[in-house]
């Protein structure tokens, strides 16, 4: 049902929003014209997680912690410390989907609506005339930032969505409002972005700690905001306690494997590529910063604009090589979690864009018809150069799919296949959703079981080749028989001799290995480099059961963090019956 005004005009916010639905969908023109998949350099992985978890739902086999469907069975941990909620989530609309083509499809234009819509709802809240909202919006889902997803399945841009949401809950904190609903907001924010990408979370709890001290020294009830953040802060370690639980569990009970550790930052940094797509920096991009630049010489800005301004071009510097980042690891080696400095820029594009919103706001209110006809003649452009760009990017991921290669390769993917028309096939609704993930592999080490911590940061240990020894190379692949039963992993295989042999299967602390009907001792099992298991293989028949035991903490803080969900979604509903009944 269309939703009216009481004057019977159409609702400004739901057209707004359709205006929203019916662009992000026009984006994916190309996709759907040319029925190719875009696949760049992180699909493999995240493709695997996802998989993973759908056939865990189809199956009834939930297993939170270890993998045994995806990543060649191999029962390593992805999911649990990765954005459970999340890897569950799309789990599912890979199931509804039916097939990778439908998924990606779907997930493209999701990004592309919900990272407009945010943005939009980020400049509307903060009292941005709904024209400008509408331009900036579409501007903003179709920058790299956002794109990346859809072009090389990144899962960093998913905070595109999520940083938004979470800039609006910071504005929120310098004003004297609803405290219980900004309470409510703020934790909903930051849960939503630690289910998602944990990294997200920690550039988002950076801007709202900023946020938070400039608003207890400009706000005058200082006791209402702290005690509305601590709160947040209570709500939202309960409503993530599924996340914040396994990552200290396993890290604590094992030697993970970090992400690759970069210390060199320099060479990661935001690079300036006008023209070349799809890039960090491009001549849309560039324009945004150089008008609010321009804007804000001429016209006197509020505090906000001030603050998103200033910490915008901070971040901006922060991505690129400007800023010292070498220096700094030198002397704390911890910040090379992050990894890539041009991270910050997604976070300094968010903030720029609501200073441009606010700066236009304020420029036009006084009601100079030239000015105003300038400055939306410069968005319109803006917003029209990035969907140009976003469809030249397009074309040439159509170019990739049709090439021999199919998919943006890179020196670590392995391809079972000489054949594109083979490659291309596998995606095919009717291929098993498997296939494509046993034609393309990538020995992607993350958060494999170590055997000791001096093997993290030694340039002499390569744990890309140790994982693809250990799992894709291994010789017994050939022989091993792996299926599901009773939520255990299943592998079954006949030799010739007995003899030592390492299987391809991770051992975790609370892993549980039977060997032939035999519980092996984890204390005393044997394991290589990269804590893939070895065993004693009898001659003849070997059946090996592989499961999981999770602690009875873990289970209690799931139970925990489910019932804060239902607890926080009843309260929110509450208060919003309440506000409409007033």
């Amino acid at each position: 049902m269309i939703k009216r005004t009481t004057k019977g005009v159409l609702n400004p916010t739901f057209v707004s929003i359709l205006i929203l639905f019916i662009v992000s969908l026009c984006l994916q023109f190309v996709q759907i014209q040319n029925k190719n998949l875009y696949l760049g350099y992180d699909w493999i992985f995240h493709y695997n997680r996802f998989y993973d978890a759908a056939q865990q739902i189809k199956e009834g086999n939930f297993q939170y912690f270890i993998s045994m469907y995806g990543f060649s069975q191999s029962g390593r941990i992805i999911n649990a410390v990765y954005g459970p909620m999340f890897a569950y989530f799309n789990g599912l609309l890979l199931l509804i989907c039916g097939s990778w083509l439908k998924y990606q499809l779907l997930t493209n234009f999701l990004i592309t609506f919900f990272s407009a819509v945010s943005m939009f709802f980020l400049l509307k809240k903060n009292e941005v005339r709904t024209f400008v909202s509408i331009l900036l919006a579409v501007t903003f889902s179709t920058l790299n930032i956002v794109q990346s997803w859809t072009f090389n399945q990144t899962l960093h841009s998913w905070s595109s969505v999520l940083l938004p949401i979470g800039l609006l809950a910071a504005t929120r904190l310098l004003k004297e409002d609803n405290r219980w609903e900004s309470t409510l907001f703020l934790a909903f924010a930051v849960t939503l972005s630690m289910q998602t990408h944990v990294l997200t979370s920690l550039f988002l709890v950076i801007l709202l700690s900023i946020f938070f001290v400039v608003g207890v020294c400009t706000l005058s009830n200082k006791l209402n905001l702290i005690k509305s953040v601590v709160i947040a802060a209570i709500i939202t370690i309960f409503m993530t306690a599924n996340v914040w639980y396994p990552l200290i569990e396993t890290n604590f009970e094992n030697i993970m494997n970090p992400p690759f550790l970069n210390y060199d930052f320099d060479s990661a940094a935001t690079q300036i590529s006008l023209f070349k797509l799809p890039a960090h920096i491009t001549i849309v991009v560039l324009s945004l910063f150089v008008l609010q630049f321009i804007v804000v010489l001429f016209i006197k800005t509020n505090l906000l604009n001030r603050l998103v301004t200033i910490l915008g071009f901070f971040f901006f510097i922060a991505s690129t090589k400007l800023f010292p980042w070498n220096e700094i690891i030198e002397k704390i080696p911890s910040i090379s979690i992050i990894q890539l400095p041009s991270r910050f820029l997604g976070l300094a594009i968010v903030l720029i864009i609501l200073g441009v919103g606010l700066s236009i706001e304020e420029g036009i209110s006084k009601k100079m018809k030239v000015q105003t006809i300038v400055l939306y003649s410069l968005l319109l452009i803006i917003m029209i150069s990035g969907i140009s760009q976003h469809f030249i990017a397009s074309e040439k991921r159509v170019a990739i799919w049709n090439s021999d290669s199919v998919i943006a390769k890179d020196k670590t993917t392995i391809i079972t296949t000489e054949d594109p028309t083979v490659l291309r096939d596998s995606f095919k609704k009717t291929s098993p959703l498997i296939t494509p993930l046993t034609l393309f592999l990538k020995p992607t080490s993350d958060y494999v079981p170590l055997k000791n911590k001096n093997l993290i940061g030694n340039l002499a240990f390569h744990p890309y080749f140790e994982y693809r020894k250990a799992i894709f190379d291994n010789k017994l692949n050939s022989k091993i028989k792996k299926t599901i039963e009773h939520k255990k992993l299943v592998f079954r295989w006949h030799n010739d001799s007995a003899k030592k042999q390492t299987l391809p299967v991770f051992v975790y602390k609370r892993t549980q290995i039977y060997l032939n009907g035999k519980l092996l001792d984890n204390k005393n099992v044997e394991k290589n480099e990269i804590g893939a298991l070895i065993v004693d293989g009898k001659k003849g028949k070997n059946v090996l059961i592989v499961k999981y035991k999770a602690s009875f903490l873990f289970y209690y803080l799931l139970v925990v963090a489910v019932f804060s969900w239902i607890g926080f979604t009843g309260v929110g509903i509450k208060l919003i019956k309440t506000k409409k009944d007033t």
